[in-house]
């Protein structure tokens, strides 16, 4: 399938259709979450999220998931609060979208270009391992099944609706939509998982970034302002993920890994 013809495919796909009877009116995501392949230049643009209404609130589901969370853990006084009048916005279709997969989630990866790993007969065949162990680490509790497909030459080599998305290695830069993740430094792959999952910056400005804009009562670090490797809890619970579980050692082994695998300039 050609990559330009993407778009009209993914219209009828059953993620978009459970997102628009879940999460509905006219608030798309921030512009720069939502991603296109570049390499080659034609756009993988899949539909946008939309605002989810007030009546997903009114029938207390997100409200009472909310409150049982911050109890369960013991959150600080005012999380609740933050959760329900700042982080209804920015989190409900992330809570949706995790419903829909019910924490499965399979990947097709291809190469962009080999020249980016030391051994070129390898490539992303091993790699889609280390990979589907990051992010594994990073949503304790989730399955993750990568499976390498090749270089790609400019088309899909399998149907569209044989993965829930697709992974493109070593890209001319890192975006992500809710179809496609593409990656220029794999090690980006949870991050731009993060966008796949409808998940936001906290920074709206490149100045901001790391700053702790836009969380709840007591967070200052979070996988997606770029000062951390695991999640905050407004995205876990989200993501559905216990707060006592600290994967942070794995997560850095895993990651020398990866980085053990590309060429010393990369």
């Amino acid at each position: 399938m050609e990559l330009n013809n993407l778009s009209r495919h993914l219209s009828g796909g059953a993620l978009a259709a459970f997102l628009l009877n879940s999460c509905t009116s006219e608030q798309d995501f921030i512009e720069e979450d939502i991603g296109v392949i570049v390499s080659p230049p034609q756009n993988i643009s899949a539909p946008k999220p939309k605002k989810c209404e007030n009546s997903f609130l009114e029938d207390q589901q997100y409200q009472n998931e909310v409150n049982l969370y911050s109890e369960r853990w013991d959150l600080p006084k005012g999380w609740s609060k933050w959760m329900l009048e700042e982080g209804y916005e920015r989190l409900c279709n992330t809570f949706n979208i995790t419903k829909f997969y019910d924490e499965h989630v399979t990947l097709g990866v291809y190469d962009n270009d080999l020249s980016i790993y030391k051994d070129q007969s390898k490539s992303g065949q091993d790699y889609a391992g280390l990979l589907e162990k990051l992010l594994e680490l990073s949503h304790p509790g989730w399955e993750w099944k990568l499976t390498y497909l090749g270089v790609y030459e400019g088309k899909l080599t399998v149907s569209i609706d044989d993965y829930d998305g697709f992974v493109l290695l070593g890209s001319e830069s890192s975006h992500a939509n809710s179809k496609a993740i593409q990656v220029h430094h794999p090690g980006a792959i949870v991050h731009e998982a993060g966008h796949f999952l409808g998940l936001h910056h906290h920074y709206k400005k490149i100045e901001d970034v790391g700053l702790g804009h836009n969380m709840p009562p007591g967070e200052e670090k979070c996988i997606m302002d770029r000062n951390s490797q695991q999640w905050g809890s407004s995205e876990r619970f989200a993501l559905d993920l216990r707060m006592d579980v600290n994967n942070y050692e794995e997560i850095n082994l895993v990651l020398e890994k990866v980085n053990g695998v590309l060429v010393d300039s990369y």
